[in-house]
This record gives C-alpha cells, sequence and structure tokens, in this order.
C-alpha cells in the first residue's frame, strides 16, 4: 500500500507520485525547455541572429531548424510552436514560400 507522497514506477518517461488525497499525479522526469512557446521563439531568435543571412536579410529556414530540433532536441511542435510565436509577435516574417525568414524591426531590436 502507498502512503501519501510515496512514488511508484509506470512506464515511460514519468513518474506517478501520489498527492496529499492519495490520488496519483503524472509528473515528467523530463524536463522540456522549450515546451513554452516564448522560450522556443526566444532561441529560434538566438539561432537566426547567429546565421548568416543571403540576399535581403533572408536565412533559409533550414539553418533554423535543423539547430533546434538537433543540437537543441526541440520536438518538431515545439519548433512549430516557437517560429509561430515570433511570427505573431511580430519579430520574424516568414516568406510565403516557407523557405526562409526575415527579421521584423521590431525582431532585430531584440538583438540591438
Amino acid at each position: 500500500m502507498n502512503r501519501i507522497g510515496s512514488h511508484d514506477h509506470c512506464h515511460g518517461n514519468h513518474l506517478r507520485i501520489r498527492g496529499a488525497m492519495g490520488h496519483a499525479e503524472m509528473k515528467f522526469s523530463t524536463e522540456r525547455p522549450y515546451a513554452d512557446p516564448e522560450k522556443a521563439a526566444r532561441k529560434i531568435l538566438e539561432i537566426a541572429n547567429a546565421t548568416e543571412a543571403i540576399q535581403d536579410g533572408r536565412i533559409h529556414i533550414e539553418k533554423i531548424n535543423a539547430p533546434m530540433l538537433y543540437k537543441e532536441g526541440a520536438s518538431p511542435a515545439e519548433y512549430g510552436a516557437g517560429l509561430r510565436f515570433a511570427i505573431d509577435k511580430g519579430w520574424l516574417l516568414l516568406h510565403e514560400s516557407g523557405t526562409f525568414v526575415k527579421f521584423t524591426p521590431a525582431g532585430a531590436e531584440l538583438f540591438a
């Protein structure tokens, strides 16, 4: 029998914790730093800022998504939410082709 506050091991990457009322609560054991769209957006901006732009300030999207997904370990959903957040905040413009982004004046000012 489990006592209040005791731990049960579950399948997957989480731990079940018994709360004050004895009900099982799920707690993930691996932190997802980019689960917060704003944190993901700021990391995307940091990567974009460190990337050499081509003609007219364009930055190829693969120069951002590869480091974000493979080096930083963001999930595709986290990357997409971060990119959308940066666009919605007016920090980046995504070309209609989806192949490159550009900093807006507001986005560039974050690094001034």
